[in-house]
């Protein structure tokens, strides 16, 4: 009797169950589709990494100079960067490999070859070249040609920030402004010419530092990196980049071919005053305020006071530095020993600042950090009929302004323009005399400006 009445519950139970389960309303579950392919390369969408072959766009040349070219969605594959046009008319339309990318014969430089760069026209020879699609690599890239070591200057920290990479970012602020969209800097460094050893390192460490302080998040590739995409049967394609490349930037004409420096034309290439300020700023707040530098709401002045030689003789740079002290009322004035500092308080102070005085010397290669958008200033210290371009080109390149005082006098834009290369100084002499009211006048007359209406609002926002 009891186990037929289990039997019985059991059974009611059942039936409970199977009516309550076919009153409750059911819900179709949603079908999953594939991604559609024509998604897969629209701007912001950096999380979904292939293009299809069906899909893939073509590649525009931006804009930029001999040697700083800029591109988007340019092509690698094989070990070739490929330039995929709609038609041949537009291929033709693309600028001379002469001016884009270089190979090294062992001899001499020549336009790199159809290993290292093509253009190609049409859809069908897409599928011929890519297979069935590209590995994206979003963001904006750099790409710097240029061979390892010292000795071919890479490893040079002058010469990374002045060729390379100052001169990288005004060309992609350059292009991206001219085509409306907003700066940005790069997501990842490629040296496909430099490896472990030798490498695109200085000796003292400061190539690295600098681009892992200023960009803590980018990726940056060497040959190893780039042999492996060679050898790899997968395209890639770069969302945006510039292609450095120093025996192409030496093929322009211009200022160029004047002075002899690959970057020298750089400053010709249109852009925003301030493109340059985002990286100082990133970096100024990756070390701190360190020195509490900028605190009074007035123009810092900071003057670079050299222990070694070559130096200001020391009469001359007493009654500087005590004619600089008397501007304490309107400024805020600094007398740095600048080759005493850590990098980082080099990086606090100078960032910071918005005059800096000094002699023509490797310490001025710290104006680097400095922000122009404020309409920040350079006063460069030389000896009579001394000359070097150098820094002013940097400074140029920067968007800041430059003056520059030879012994007693301030070379006019003209005078300037117009002075016979090959004067170097002060590397003639080891000890230089200046005349430190000339300085002081040029420095009055900058914070005149900066004290104006439009420097103070742009001073202190």
């Amino acid at each position: 009797m009891s186990s037929t009445r289990h039997a019985l519950r059991g059974a009611l139970l059942c039936v409970a169950l199977l009516v309550l389960l076919m009153v409750i309303p059911r819900y179709p579950q949603p079908v999953r589709e594939r991604p559609s392919i024509d998604r897969l390369f629209r701007p912001g969408r950096s999380q979904e990494p292939f293009v299809d072959v069906e899909s893939v766009p073509w590649t525009t040349y931006d804009g930029g100079i001999e040697g700083y070219t800029v591109w988007s969605n340019l092509y690698l594959s094989g070990g070739t960067l490929v330039a995929f046009s709609k038609t041949k008319e537009a291929a033709d339309s693309l600028p001379n490999a002469r001016g884009i990318l270089t190979d090294f014969d062992g001899v001499e430089r020549l336009p790199a070859g159809p290993d290292l760069w093509a253009t190609i026209a049409g859809a069908d020879l897409a599928h011929d070249r890519f297979g069935e699609g590209a590995v994206r690599l979003p963001g904006v890239t750099y790409l710097f040609n240029d061979p390892p070591g010292e000795s071919n200057l890479v490893a040079s920290h002058y010469h990374f920030i002045v060729d390379l990479l100052v001169p990288a970012a005004r060309a992609v602020a350059s292009t991206r402004t001219a085509a409306g969209l907003p700066l940005a800097g790069p997501v990842r460094v490629i040296f496909p010419r430099c490896g472990a050893d030798p490498s695109w390192r200085d000796e003292r460490g400061m190539n690295s530092w600098l681009l892992r302080t200023m960009f803590p998040n980018i990726v940056v590739e060497d040959k190893l990196t780039w042999d492996d995409w060679a050898r790899g049967d997968v395209s890639y394609v770069f969302e945006q980049v510039v292609i450095v490349d120093r025996s192409a930037a030496h093929s322009a004409s211009g200022d160029v071919a004047r002075w002899g420096r690959m970057n020298a034309n750089v400053p010709h290439m249109d852009a925003p005053r301030g493109f340059w300020d985002p990286f100082s700023t990133a970096i100024a707040t990756a070390v701190g305020d360190l020195l509490r530098v900028g605190r009074f709401n007035l123009p810092v002045v900071v003057y670079f006071d050299r222990s070694a030689e070559p130096l200001i003789n020391p009469s001359s740079n007493d009654a500087l530095i005590t004619g600089l002290r008397e501007l304490t009322g309107r400024s805020e004035v600094h007398i740095a020993r600048i080759q005493g500092m850590t990098r980082r308080q080099k990086v606090a102070l100078v960032s910071r600042a918005n005059i800096v005085v000094g002699l023509n010397a490797e310490d001025m290669l710290q104006i680097m950090f400095m922000q122009a958008g404020k309409g920040n200033a350079v006063v460069e210290l030389f000896e009579t009929d001394g000359f070097s371009f150098d820094y002013a080109l940097l400074a140029h390149m920067l968007g800041l302004k430059h003056i520059a005082i030879q012994g007693s006098r301030e070379l006019t834009p003209q005078m300037w323009d117009e002075h016979p290369n090959g004067k170097r100084g002060p590397q003639h002499e080891d000890v230089i005399d200046i005349d430190a009211s000339a300085v002081l006048h040029a420095v009055v007359r900058l914070l005149d400006e900066l004290e104006g209406q439009a420097g103070r609002k742009l001073l202190l926002g």
